[in-house]
């Protein structure tokens, strides 16, 4: 099937995987490499849970409220691109970065991620946060990406980064990755 039904579900699907991608499976690695020695994922996981299990939980507790996110962003950029015709393609990144971090924490079903923090540490809130506006910033621009390639199909699947959307992205993604870094033990020489 061709025309715009079939260009706007292409599309809505991209949007969807991407937002799978950097909303569900990114983040659950991250918790996983974080919180797998810790009490209370062998509380809540006691024979251990390989990455791909935690995969398949992330996307199934995740996946359904980024569907929805997804597709709400995905019909909103998709209307403004209609309506302000003159946006550059870097105004909409932006625009979609700042809409998709403060809808992230929306993901009402990944805040069972939640449980597997360990409350005591002061820094449990800033990575809690941290866990959906980083990832709800890509996963927005990404959707306003594929919103704007709807009305300009001429436009590749990646999105044409600016020097400034390029190190936001790069710069979020590095404090995430810093914060959720896992312990290390110390090594004393013998």
């Amino acid at each position: 099937m061709t025309g715009p039904a079939s260009s706007f579900r292409t599309y809505w699907l991209n949007s969807c995987i991407g937002a799978l991608i950097f909303g569900a499976v990114l983040p659950c690695f991250l918790v996983f490499l974080n919180t797998m020695n810790s009490p209370k994922f062998a509380q809540f996981f006691p024979g251990g849970l390989a990455p791909v299990q935690l995969f398949i939980y992330g996307i199934a507790i995740a996946g359904p409220g980024l569907v929805i996110i997804a597709l709400f962003l995905y019909r909103f950029f998709k209307a403004a691109c209609a309506l302000q015709p003159d946006r550059t393609p870097q105004q909409l990144l932006l625009d979609g970065m700042m809409t998709g971090a403060s809808t992230g924490i929306l993901n009402f079903p990944a805040w069972f991620a939640a449980m597997l923090f360990e409350w005591s540490d002061t820094s449990a809130l800033l990575k809690f946060l941290l866990l959906f506006v980083v990832p709800g910033a890509t996963y927005g621009a990404w959707i306003a990406w594929q919103a704007y390639r709807f009305h300009h199909p001429e436009e590749g699947l990646l999105p044409r980064y600016t020097l400034g959307t390029l190190l936001l992205a790069v710069f979020g993604w590095g404090i995430l990755l810093a914060i959720y870094a896992p312990a290390t033990a110390a090594v004393t020489p013998p």
